[in-house]
């Protein structure tokens, strides 16, 4: 989400020499946002910060090798601890308990 919102911003600042490029440079929004960078970054600034804010919020925590879901902090009800890590690394040959 922090891409889109710094990709909204660069589209407001940078103005038509990057819409041009992109193929948004006739989107009326696109014109109105230029037309008002400040209020625009603002708007864009605070709008994704909430996005990003309630998608943390759910508590959603996953751990995924190589596409399989390994571990789910919503189906556990915890987060992973270091064993639950390496548990999981386990499978795969690594072994954090080893020390030489």
């Amino acid at each position: 989400m922090g891409f889109v919102q710094m990709a909204l911003m660069a589209v407001i600042i940078v103005g038509n020499g990057l819409t041009d490029v992109v193929g948004i440079s006739d989107w009326t929004v696109v014109q109105k946002m230029q037309e008002n960078k400040i209020m625009s970054c603002f708007v864009t600034f605070i709008l994704c910060n909430n996005v990003i804010g309630s998608l943390a919020s759910s508590g959603a925590f996953e751990i995924y090798v190589d596409g399989e879901l390994k571990f789910s902090k919503l189906a556990n009800g915890k987060m992973p601890d270091a064993n639950d890590i390496n548990g999981i690394l386990g499978q795969y040959g690594v072994n954090f308990n080893n020390r030489p």
